[in-house]
């Protein structure tokens, strides 16, 4: 298991591959947040602008 430290404006990008969950460090009194984005190739949305996640 690997715990990586951010600071602030930090990132990490995963794959589709990669086992992870959200953790929480031992003194954390600060909210963290997220933003997650889902990037598709223009062949993959068969002509289509967006692609439903439903």
């Amino acid at each position: 298991m690997v715990r990586p430290h951010f600071a602030a404006g930090d990132a990490l990008f995963f794959d589709h591959l990669s086992l992870h969950r959200t953790g929480h460090a031992p003194g954390q009194s600060r909210n963290r947040h997220a933003l997650e984005s889902w990037f598709y190739a223009g062949s993959a949305t068969g002509g289509r602008p967006v692609i439903p996640l439903f």
